[in-house]
């Protein structure tokens, strides 16, 4: 028997930790359930129950949860998109989205998720649903832990979130309110989310691991916001005054240098003080004019 043997393989595998295998036993039982033709339904229950069974591990075991409960998350999201794609078995729009929203509460920085959720949404023409997806990410977990006692918790958004929320935005239709103002905000949500100084995030699950770093000192999308300001809407002083900030936050990057002379080159050269070459006697120092080089510093804090 087919269905014995995997699920006493998932037992086993389960007993000794090894998450991947547990998930793949996980995975061909949800496989044989739709080869013998049984139901969505049916078929999603194998891998609930599968998730159910790692409540059970002790709490000293909480990275092998992670690590099982987000494979087992990922594989029932394939079968689904297969489902979907091939129109196999009945179920309604919303109980696909609901399962895709499901696995994005738990880990929203997780790029499959956010792209099959991305993709449901556009496939069902519910793209402005779609347009803080911060709501989407961290909002129904949030809203609960309202009313936990002690101080609200604080989230960091990771990079990914940032990045999907920045393209779901340039991706929206001029009609439903894509605008460059509302591009612009997206952009500067991503590097202005910063948690103040001696406060931690916590955790929002016991399948969240940890916190990312702050998008503020991300290059993607340091650059993706020049590149915008410079190609899309044309306009070099904005494109400047982001290059400059960029500069301050991530002072660290030869590549930000870099880019600022391959992309702003004539802009950064105009606004660069004329260079005083030595004649001969004078004793006066070759370079740039010091008060000149101090206005420009100036202006690049600003």
């Amino acid at each position: 028997n087919y269905s014995q043997y995997l699920f006493n393989a998932m037992n086993t595998a389960l007993r000794s930790k090894r998450m991947q295998a547990y998930a793949a036993y996980a995975d061909c039982y949800a496989i044989l359930l739709y080869l013998k033709g049984e139901q969505l339904d049916d078929v999603l229950d194998s891998y609930n129950h599968a998730v159910s069974s790692l409540r059970g591990m002790r709490r000293t075991d909480d990275d092998f949860r992670v690590l099982g409960g987000e494979l087992l998350h990922q594989a029932r999201a394939r079968i689904l998109y297969y489902y979907v794609e091939r129109q196999s078995g009945q179920f309604r729009p919303a109980e696909v989205r609901a399962l895709f929203l499901d696995s994005l509460e738990w880990w929203p920085h997780n790029t499959m998720f956010l792209s099959l959720f991305k993709w449901n949404e556009s496939r069902l023409h519910m793209s402005d649903r779609t347009r803080d997806i911060f709501d989407v990410t961290i909002g129904a977990n949030g809203r609960a832990a309202k009313g936990l006692q002690g101080p609200a918790p604080i989230y960091r958004v990771p990079v990914t979130t940032h990045l999907f929320s920045i393209y779901a935005e340039m991706g929206r239709p001029l009609m439903l309110g894509s605008t460059p103002h509302s591009i612009r905000a997206a952009f500067e949500r991503a590097i202005g989310d910063v948690i103040p100084m001696g406060r931690t995030a916590t955790r929002k699950s016991p399948f969240d691991l940890a916190s990312s770093t702050s998008a503020q000192t991300s290059l993607t999308i340091w650059k993706l916001y020049i590149l915008y300001e410079l190609y899309a809407q044309c306009n070099v002083g904005r494109a400047r005054e982001v290059y400059f900030r960029a500069l301050r936050s991530c002072p660290w990057s030869k590549e930000l240098y870099m880019f600022g002379f391959e992309h702003l080159r004539a802009d950064l050269t105009n606004r660069l003080p004329p260079c005083r070459l030595n004649r001969k006697g004078e004793v006066e120092p070759l370079g740039f004019d010091h008060a000149a080089l101090r206005a420009l510093y100036s202006d690049m804090l600003r």
